[in-house]
C-alpha cells in the first residue's frame, strides 16, 4: 500500500502537533483524502485520534474510494486536488509524478504497512 502526501500536508502534521501557541480563536484546519480501501478503518481511526490529540481545531477525512479513484484525486486539477492525500495499492506512475513536479507541486510517497 501506498500513501501519497503533498509536502503541506507532512507540515501541517508538524505544526499542529508541536505548536503550543494556539488560541481559541483559530480555525480549523481542514484536509481530506481518499483511496483504497483496504486501508480504510485504519486511516479513520488514526484521523479521529490525531484530530482529537491535535492543539488547533482540525477535521480529517478519509473516503473509502479505491485505489484508482484516491489517484485521481489525489492529482485533480494540479493546482487544486479534490484531496490532500490518497491511498493507493500501488505508487503513482511516474508520468504522473513527474506532471506534479512540473507543475511545482511536491509529494511524497509514504509505505503504509498495516491496515484494519
Amino acid at each position: 500500500r501506498k500513501m501519497f502526501v503533498r509536502g503541506f500536508f507532512s507540515l501541517l502534521i508538524t505544526a499542529i502537533l508541536i505548536d503550543p501557541q494556539v488560541d481559541a480563536q483559530t480555525e480549523a484546519v481542514s484536509f481530506h483524502g481518499s483511496g483504497s480501501s483496504a486501508v480504510s478503518q485504519c486511516f479513520w481511526h488514526i484521523l479521529e485520534k490525531m484530530s482529537w490529540q491535535t492543539k488547533i481545531p482540525t477535521r480529517a477525512t478519509y473516503r473509502s474510494t479505491g485505489s484508482g479513484t484516491g489517484q485521481r484525486e489525489f492529482m485533480g486539477n494540479i493546482s487544486q486536488p479534490a484531496n490532500d492525500f490518497g491511498a493507493s495499492d500501488y505508487p503513482l506512475s511516474s508520468g504522473d509524478y513527474n506532471q506534479l513536479r512540473n507543475a511545482g507541486q511536491e509529494m511524497v510517497h509514504l509505505p503504509v504497512l498495516m491496515a484494519a
